[in-house]
């Protein structure tokens, strides 16, 4: 996603390889560490691509923030934005090829010190078969 702003003077992305030559707004799940990754739905396969950018953030709300003042692309949770989407504020690209990856990730610190209510969360997640251990 993107606000019209961005595009003054750009060409939107009509393919996901277009997304090399624009600033992408990157993301971090936590500081220090991997890359929230942009994936993509293309024929049915699942495509991950790795974007450049000048900006880089560690919380998905500043993502939001800078793509909708113009600064790049963003790559956030269709549900995350959907008051921006439906305002104008933004506007998705490449809707054609969305579509994550269905896996839900779980991160908590530690297995040997976890609280009993998470114990409880995961337990009962893995036994909906919704996580891999």
């Amino acid at each position: 996603m993107a606000a019209p702003d961005y595009f003054q003077g750009r060409k939107e992305p009509r393919s996901i390889d277009d997304l090399l030559n624009h600033d992408c707004i990157r993301q971090r799940y936590s500081v220090g560490g991997r890359w929230f990754e942009w994936k993509f739905d293309s024929a049915g396969q699942m495509i991950q691509i790795d974007v450049q950018g000048r900006l880089l953030f560690d919380e998905m709300r500043s993502v939001v923030e800078a793509a909708a003042r113009g600064q790049g692309i963003g790559f956030v949770f269709e549900d995350f934005v959907e008051q921006e989407l439906a305002s104008g504020q933004l506007r998705q690209i490449l809707k054609r090829h969305s579509g994550m990856d269905d896996a839900f990730h779980l991160y908590y610190p530690h297995r040997k010190h976890m609280p009993g209510k998470l114990r409880a969360f995961v337990d009962f997640m893995l036994g909906a078969n919704c996580l891999v251990p």
